[in-house]
């Protein structure tokens, strides 16, 4: 716990009670309102990241995105988000009871906004409704810049904005929700918008405190939008400084910085944790680029596609792939390819060989191929080396052997002189 100097108390109450004076439309007390789906199709994850920090536990005040696009999610100060999206955040408050017992009487919170803005690699992260230079530019009535050319030297010390300029859009508190950290009190205060860096506080006259009952209470909404170009991570921090961000007690002699201030990281167009639709990266040259997965396997004759459970590629065999038209061969798809085998070793369709029914040789069956000599086919029966001896008739078989037999007995009487006698 950290004891004030009366001269800072009264400085920080005295800048609660000058919000309170503001018009309500500067104050920026407004219920929540209704958000339009910037980026329909974005993929958007409250997930656990290795750059946040842990969650708030404890003693805490932390900025906690609450919904996207309008969608409600689980309150997460660490979230994916894609170009074009609508985060609305709130401020939490928990814990303080140790701290403070006799309960909270007011409380301030700065969020640093002109570094959070351009915090990422590329593009802007600002609130709705900001329609101003990032940083704020001093101005005097016509020294503005054509595309800021409006003057506001009023409520906001002096700076360039352009004409739609609204920055409670984006910046408000909604002290009627129940769970508001004061609510029920007549309250002073509301959000100082001169410049990014949001400054919310309220304060009561009544020198009462609300107490620690365990309750995780609401201190303010910031709404922001990622641009078309952004990516990289984007931080909404605190400031960490008991003039800037502190709870007090109904003295008001107590106050504090509650130990576990927590900011808002947003990652745009980082991996969203859906596998199969690709690794999104963020490159500050060209944005946010997508690498598909690559299910290939350089098998043609296989199905290959992504399995997001398994984070991986699955790849299917089809023998349909591997049909060559031929239905004399069988196709299988094997892992390293197509397969044609014979049905019946071969499906003789040589040179001298035919088909029944006239049937052209490439088209036909195995069952159709015969010789032209009317015998079957076998396995072996179309390689070259197996060709068939013709068939001959028993007469014809005994010319043979006496031709044989006179040839060689012919042969014999040439060796030995006795041709005469034949």
């Amino acid at each position: 716990m950290i004891t004030a100097t009366l001269a800072n108390i009264r400085r920080s109450l005295l800048f609660m009670i000058t919000l309170s004076l503001l018009p309500a439309a500067l104050r920026a007390e407004k219920p929540s309102l209704p958000l339009v789906d910037a980026h329909p199709n974005g993929a958007i994850k409250a997930i656990a990241d290795s750059s946040c920090v842990p969650a708030c536990s404890g003693s805490c005040m932390s900025l906690k995105a609450v919904a996207v696009n309008g969608t409600s999610i689980a309150p997460s100060n660490c979230i994916h988000a894609m170009p074009g999206d609508a985060i609305t955040s709130e401020i939490k408050i928990s814990g303080w009871g140790s701290q403070l017992p006799l309960g909270v009487r007011a409380y301030q919170a700065t969020i640093l906004g002109e570094h959070g803005a351009v915090s990422g690699s590329r593009g802007t992260f600002l609130p709705v409704g900001w329609d101003a230079p990032i940083h704020s530019q001093i101005c005097n009535p016509g020294s503005c810049t054509p595309q800021y050319p409006v003057c506001q030297p009023q409520g906001y010390a002096g700076i360039c904005v352009g004409n739609s300029f609204d920055p409670t859009l984006g910046a408000f508190i909604d002290s009627n929700r129940a769970d508001f950290i004061r609510f029920g009190s007549t309250l002073f205060g509301g959000i100082r918008l001169v410049s990014l860096d949001y400054i919310y506080g309220m304060t009561t006259l009544v020198s009462d405190g609300t107490p620690d009952t365990g309750v995780i209470r609401y201190g303010g909404t910031l709404v922001l939008v990622a641009s078309e170009d952004a990516c990289g991570t984007f931080e909404y921090a605190f400031q960490r400084d008991i003039n800037y961000t502190l709870l007090h007690d109904p003295t008001p002699q107590q106050y504090t910085i509650l130990p576990d201030t927590q900011s808002l990281i947003v990652s745009i167009c980082t991996d969203d944790g859906i596998y199969c639709n690709g690794q999104e990266n963020c490159d500050a040259v060209n944005g946010c680029v997508v690498i598909p997965v690559n299910c290939d396997d350089g098998v043609a004759c296989t199905v290959d596609t992504c399995n997001e459970s398994a984070h991986g590629c699955d790849h299917t065999p089809s023998d349909a792939l591997c049909d060559d038209g031929d239905s004399c061969t069988s196709d299988t798809c094997t892992a390293t390819g197509c397969m044609h085998q014979s049905i019946c070793g071969s499906c003789c369709d040589q040179s001298d060989g035919t088909c029944t029914d006239g049937v052209p040789a490439s088209t036909c069956t195995c069952s159709q191929c015969q010789w032209a000599q009317g015998v079957s086919c076998t396995a072996t029966d179309c390689h070259p080396l197996f060709m068939p001896i013709p068939t001959v008739t028993s007469w014809g078989a005994t010319v043979l052997v006496l031709a044989l037999l006179i040839g060689a007995k012919i042969c014999f009487a040439r060796r030995h002189g006795d041709v005469a006698r034949l």
